[in-house]
């Protein structure tokens, strides 16, 4: 047998035992050299692991074709050389996988087979040192049609926090299951509107920019320091190996959906079709101060609007801090029953309220349920407010509440110094229609078929339908009005 074939044929029993070999490895060049531990303090270690089996895969599936394999090795040695990893540590990365060859081949790494492997991690690896230098200067020599800056990152607030969506999932499970043989040797690569281009299995995505000369913006040089190499991955997500861990934080805080990757960490096995996000200066000014949930997502949400009725004469006739006050007092017993139910305040808009159900995807209880529970809670305990402003204003408060369901678009819009969440579209739309004909026909809560669907029957006691007009839409709206008699 060649050398070669003797490899891989040893290379076989590390695939039998990936997971243990990984753990072998690490355990061993942690005890060849201590210092190394620092570089991997925040790293998911059955990831990285399961990660380096793969690597070596890939490598010694593709020594006779070495050039195809090239791209890949050089990418990775980028990677660790901005771990710190030092171009004389991977000496002692070799011993300590042949030592761990050594452990689970139990005594068949004769001489000659340890001097085979010692070839050819050498040479993997010293294409590793040369790929970082390599990568460096490709990221140095890039097009830059615009200066790079990079801003502080924005922090939601902790109230909108609580209702944002969190990444628990690990997946490291994945890179265990993935078999590179079965993959070809260039992988596709469309970069829609731009060009296409290939790749080899492992490369990063902002990897195979910087081979086929696309502007690729990446303020931070490729580290996942900032998130202006962003792109959605239109076709082909699943040939994207999952985040890793610096990815994952910055999604996190980002608040980035499944399709939007940092093309600098994303690594691919087949091919996909994406479209890069940031193009000049002002979108890397919004990348770098764009705060979680900036990137737009369609959800289910059930929009709720409430409004004081008769508002402007009571404004008209009172002190500006008796008006103040009220509101306070109004707001505080509406937003506490939308808080209850899990409901989000959007906006206040003078005396009227926006509020959204079903950001928050962890409840049990369906998000129409939550809503009308909502616009019952403000419509009952309006009843304590009325007691003070009749005592002390002369004067009572009713309201009108309109409730759709439907799919939304949430995101942070609005100048950068001032973005809110928010949600919109035409569920949004109806809503507001939805309580202004509440508040014209005198009534506290209407809700539209669409709430009324996904309502347990007999939960709620509703008045005969009414077919509405609504501005904006055609043709009849059907609509419901909660009665109150449903808490008895």
């Amino acid at each position: 047998m060649s050398q070669l074939d003797l490899v891989r044929e040893s290379f076989k029993e590390v695939e039998a035992c990936s997971d243990q070999f990984a753990e072998l490895f690490y355990r061993n060049l942690f005890e060849i050299a201590p210092q190394l531990k620092q570089h991997f303090a925040h790293v998911d270690m059955a990831t990285q692991g399961a990660m380096v089996v793969q690597a070596v895969r890939i490598a010694v599936g593709g020594l006779e074709d070495f050039d195809q394999i090239r791209p890949t090795l050089e990418s990775l040695g980028y990677r660790h050389a901005n771990y710190g990893v030092k171009p004389e540590q991977y000496e002692v990365a070799v011993d300590a996988f042949i030592r761990s060859l050594q452990e689970i081949l139990e005594g068949g790494l004769d001489d000659d087979l340890e001097q085979d492997w010692r070839d050819v991690l050498t040479k993997i690896t010293s294409t590793m040192s040369e790929g970082e230098k390599q990568v460096a200067q490709r990221l140095a020599s890039r097009p830059r049609p615009f200066r790079n800056e990079e801003g502080e990152s924005v922090e939601i607030d902790a109230y909108t926090s609580r209702f944002m969506p969190v990444d628990t999932d690990d997946h490291s499970d994945l890179y265990a299951d993935i078999d590179l043989a079965e993959y070809p040797r260039s992988i596709s690569v469309e970069y829609v509107g731009e060009k296409m281009a290939s790749a080899a299995p492992l490369q990063t995505i902002l990897d195979v920019s910087l081979q086929n000369d696309i502007a690729h913006t990446c303020v931070c040089g490729g580290i996942a320091k900032c998130s202006t190499c962003r792109v959605a991955v239109l076709e082909g997500l699943d040939h994207c190996l999952p985040r890793n861990q610096a990815e994952k934080l910055m999604a996190r805080r980002k608040g980035f959906s499944p399709e939007l990757r940092l093309a600098c960490q994303t690594r691919i096995i087949g091919p996909v079709k994406l479209k890069r996000l940031v193009h000049d200066q002002a979108d890397i000014n919004a990348a770098a101060n764009m705060g979680r949930d900036q990137v737009g997502r369609e959800m289910p949400l059930a929009v709720m609007f409430a409004d004081i009725n008769g508002f402007t004469p009571f404004s008209e006739n009172n002190l500006a801090y008796d008006i103040v006050h009220a509101l306070n007092r109004y707001f505080d017993v509406v937003g506490g029953a939308i808080d209850e139910n899990e409901g989000y305040i959007d906006k206040y808009i003078g005396d009227g309220i926006m509020a959204l159900f079903g950001l928050n995807r962890g409840r049990d209880i369906h998000l129409c349920i939550d809503a009308v529970n909502a616009a019952i809670g403000a419509v009952s305990g309006l009843e304590k407010v009325n007691e003070y402003l009749r005592s002390h204003l002369n004067h009572e408060f009713s309201i009108g509440v309109g409730i759709h369901y439907g799919t939304a678009i949430v995101g942070e819009v609005g100048l950068v110094e001032r973005r809110q969440f928010t949600a919109i579209g035409d569920v949004v739309n109806t809503a507001a229609r939805l309580e202004g004909e509440a508040k014209s026909r005198s009534v506290n809560i209407l809700i539209s078929d669409a709430v009324l669907n996904e309502l347990p029957a007999g939960m709620f006691k509703f008045g005969p339908a009414l077919e509405l007009s609504l501005k904006g839409k055609t043709g009849k709206q059907s609509a419901h009005e909660v009665l109150l008699s449903s808490l008895d």
